[in-house]
C-alpha cells in the first residue's frame, strides 16, 4: 500500500459510512517519542482530522448500540460493527505511531481514545516535569540561553 488513504466500498453510495484505512508507517514515519510527543502528537492529530477520523480519540464519535432490534428479532448492529472495526484500525495505527518505550503504555487501551486519553496524560506530565526541571535550574543559576 502506498502513502496514501483508502476508502473501502467507494461504490456504496455517499450517504452509506465506509471503512477509512490508512498506512501509519508511510504516513507517520518518525516514532512517538517522549522527547518529541507534542510534534508528533500534532501530526497524529492532524492526519485523523484530515480523514475525518479524529471523533474516535476526543469522543464525538461515540460507539453505536451492539445490537439492534428489527421485526421483533434482535441482531448485531451493522454500525456497531462498523464502528468496532474502525477504532480498531485507528488503535493499531496509534500503536504502530509510538516507539517500543512507550507502547506498554497503550498496549492495555481497548480503544482509540483510551490510547489517546494515556498518550494526553503522558504528554500533560512530561510537559509537567519539562517546567518543574526548567524552574529547578532558574533558581540554581544553571539555565543556559539555547539559540
Amino acid at each position: 500500500m502506498s502513502g496514501e488513504s483508502e476508502v473501502h466500498d467507494s461504490a456504496i453510495s455517499p450517504a452509506v459510512p465506509t471503512l477509512v484505512t490508512f498506512n501509519p508507517a508511510a504516513q507517520l514515519p518518525l516514532k512517538l517519542t517522549p522527547s518529541n510527543l507534542a510534534s508528533r502528537r500534532s501530526q497524529l492529530e492532524t492526519l485523523l482530522l484530515d480523514l475525518d477520523l479524529y471523533g474516535f480519540i476526543d469522543g464525538t464519535t461515540a460507539a453505536p448500540v451492539r445490537t439492534i432490534t428489527e421485526n421483533g428479532a434482535t441482531k448485531p448492529n451493522p454500525a456497531f460493527q462498523l464502528w468496532f472495526r474502525q477504532d480498531k484500525l485507528i488503535l493499531h495505527a496509534l500503536r504502530c505511531s509510538i516507539s517500543e518505550s512507550m507502547y506498554s503504555f497503550v498496549s492495555s487501551a481497548s480503544t482509540s481514545r483510551t490510547a489517546w486519553l494515556i498518550l494526553d496524560k503522558l504528554y500533560a506530565s512530561n510537559a509537567q516535569s519539562r517546567i518543574i526541571r526548567q524552574n529547578i535550574q532558574r533558581r540554581s543559576g544553571h539555565l543556559g540561553v539555547r539559540e
